[in-house]
């Protein structure tokens, strides 16, 4: 029993050596990884660094964005978005590839475009306040950034200068959407989408 006993403290003691002064020692001389530092390290030459959306942002700004983003994964032949639904978020594909089709009047499916790591959708009900243009969905098993409406509120309140330059790239990534658009209006107007916003909502710079 003295020997179990001895062994058990000992046992204890090693326990407590191990926890409150090896680990800690160890910890000091480990740089451990935040989410952020996660993802980049995956994706930022593939991805971030080729996104259009953080076009002239420097690292600390992208960082902000992705951190009140979400990563969503979708499997291959999943939907991602179904035209006519509301949309209150835009994807940023991380990995994998998609697909955007519409269904026009006579009932035939269309297929707008392909998209890879580095590509944006969903923007445009994002911005517009309207129903989704497109089915989108995963030809590869993917991998998506979403960024919500409530989050790009959230960023131009806290940080104007990183909403300016994303609005500046949004916009770019639009007028170039528009203009590979095969679909055309009747109107001779530019059509501009914006979201509507009222009293708390606006936006302010300064």
């Amino acid at each position: 029993m003295i020997h179990f006993g001895l062994l058990s403290a000992m046992v204890i003691m090693l326990a407590l050596l191990a926890t409150f002064i090896i680990f800690p020692i160890l910890l000091s001389s480990v740089r451990l990884i935040t989410p952020y530092e996660l993802l980049t390290l995956q994706l930022e030459n593939r991805v971030l660094r080729q996104c259009d959306l953080f076009k002239g942002m420097r690292r600390s700004q992208v960082k902000k964005l992705v951190l009140v983003s979400e990563v969503c994964t979708f499997t291959a032949g999943g939907l991602i978005v179904r035209e006519g639904d509301s949309g209150d978020q835009m994807f940023i594909v991380l990995e994998g590839e998609v697909e955007a089709r519409t269904v026009q009047a006579n009932g035939v499916s269309v297929n707008l475009r392909r998209m890879s790591a580095g590509q944006v959708f969903g923007e445009m009900a994002l911005l517009a306040n309207t129903t989704r243009t497109s089915n989108v969905s995963a030809k590869t098993a993917t991998k998506a950034l979403t960024l919500k409406w409530t989050c790009i509120r959230r960023i131009a309140r806290l940080y104007p200068r990183i909403s300016s330059k994303l609005f500046l790239n949004l916009s770019s990534v639009l007028s170039t959407r528009l203009s590979a658009s095969p679909v055309t209006t009747t109107s001779s107007a530019p059509v501009i989408p914006h979201r509507p916003k009222a009293g708390s909502d606006d936006f302010r710079f300064s």
